[in-house]
């Protein structure tokens, strides 16, 4: 609760942001919890969002038409919430109406030219969200604006905003631009390196997940500005309502997100295969919670004949943050996969809730070729792997070597004969999402 005489001397913060609840996504949490929490650090938050509204719990969500062609607004307690209406491009159309596995080369040809379009030409989707924002900035006195990506074209929007309205503007990289691994075309590379140069020039301060991410920025740029790191975390509201299951006879892996090309789904998979061929008396359940592409896994295991651990999954879609968190304090263990200099989000719920964690893998071959391939050495050379710290910080972990030693410390936890560290709950505290906020309002008041 914020007390009347704290509201007198509150800033305003324009928060720029395409994904937000009730859309369910990792990158909507971010600035959600902000909207949650800056009341209690000064800052009074206006959230400027696309309209989420029809819901099917599918990859169709992200480009489904609003219900409205209005722009919305709506006051409440934590702030104000602005949804700009979205009218879905001709890539997003057929999308819709002939579903995702038809006309894929042409709808990523529109989607291409439009993604690069929308920085020069009022055109595509998301310019509501700076029509919204700027129409509010018509009439209302704001004294900072930030602007979360992606989608990276949130950072043009802040940066004209900043100009039209002499407003200092902060961009919030949850993850690279350029420089992220994926893009991997020359010409594209190019394209993308000058247009985030040239966005930054008016930037008045960065601010990152990792220091792994600003490093990229900067050798992108070709410059360093000033920048802090603020963290996810985990939201402690919903994990302290959730309640602990009773321990069953199976052994409840929790396997939660999205998984990506360098997460070792095949040999991680493998080696649950192998032991259950070889522990049938130790019984194994393999749950997916919000599992980004459940045919993608099942085709790894048919491939490779892993039919017993095929046999033994269980699959669930997205869902709400709050179901979520209740789902991973169902299993025994909850399985990490390695991401090397980056820290991501499962851990901090992993951790709260309280569930060993399997960090896999870390120093097999497999582990080093991922590395290699999706990362570069040369790019993580002097960044700690992050998840590994925390583990080693905080606790609660145990840390997988390669596939053999994923199948003993599985089998020595079902036998009850592994010992893992407590979880130190002090250290922990300062991870949660509104300790991560009010570090953000403290970079944010300097800059006002």
């Amino acid at each position: 609760m914020v007390d009347k005489s704290s509201m007198e001397n509150e800033k305003r913060a324009l928060i720029i942001c395409y994904d937000f609840p009730p859309y369910v996504s990792v990158a909507g949490l971010r600035p959600y919890s902000w909207y949650k929490y800056m009341r209690l650090y000064g800052f009074y938050p206006i959230v400027v969002t696309r309209q989420w509204n029809d819901l099917k719990g599918n990859p169709s969500d992200y480009v489904r038409p609003s219900k409205s062609d209005k722009t919305t607004a709506e006051k409440t307690l934590l702030g104000e919430l602005i949804c700009a209406p979205y009218f879905p491009n001709l890539a997003n159309k057929i999308l819709l109406r002939h579903g995702e596995r038809k006309f894929k080369i042409f709808r990523k040809t529109i989607s291409l030219v439009l993604d690069y379009m929308q920085f020069f030409f009022p055109i595509g989707p998301k310019i509501e969200l700076y029509r919204a924002a700027k129409d509010y900035l018509s009439n209302n006195k704001v004294d900072i604006i930030i602007a979360t990506g992606e989608p990276f074209v949130n950072f043009h929007y802040a940066s004209k905003l900043s100009s039209q309205f002499h407003i200092p503007w902060v961009a919030d990289y949850r993850d690279p631009w350029t420089n992220n691994g994926t893009r991997k075309n020359a010409v594209l590379r190019f394209l993308n390196k000058r247009i985030e140069k040239n966005v930054l020039k008016s930037v008045s301060h960065i601010t990152s997940v990792s220091e792994y991410v600003i490093n990229l920025t900067f050798e992108t740029i070709e410059a360093k500005k000033d920048y802090s790191i603020v963290l996810n975390g985990f939201d402690k509201v919903e994990i302290e309502n959730i309640s602990q299951l009773n321990k069953t006879k199976e052994l409840r892996l929790g396997l939660a997100g999205s998984i990506y090309d360098w997460h070792p789904v095949e040999e991680f998979l493998g080696a649950l295969n192998e032991f259950i061929v070889r522990f049938p008396d130790c019984p194994l359940i393999l749950n997916f919670i919000g599992l980004n592409d459940e045919r993608k896994v099942i085709k790894v295991m048919e491939a490779n004949g892993f039919h017993q651990v095929l046999k033994n999954c269980r699959f669930s879609g997205k869902m709400l943050n709050k179901e979520y968190v209740a789902r991973i304090s169902e299993n025994d263990v909850n399985i990490l996969f390695n991401d090397y200099p980056i820290l991501g989000t499962k851990i901090f719920d992993f951790l709260k809730v309280g569930k060993p964690i399997f960090l896999c893998f870390t120093g097999d071959q497999i582990a080093k070729k991922y590395e290699t391939k999706f990362f570069g050495v040369d790019q993580t050379a002097g960044f700690p792997y992050l998840q590994i710290k925390m583990l080693e910080e905080v606790g609660g972990g145990v840390l997988i070597e390669d596939g053999s030693e994923l199948i003993n410390k599985l089998y020595s936890y079902f036998q009850g004969d592994l010992i893992i560290k407590d979880v130190n709950t002090s250290k922990l505290s300062i991870y949660s999402r509104e300790s991560q906020t009010g570090n953000l309002c403290k970079v944010l008041q300097k800059l006002c």
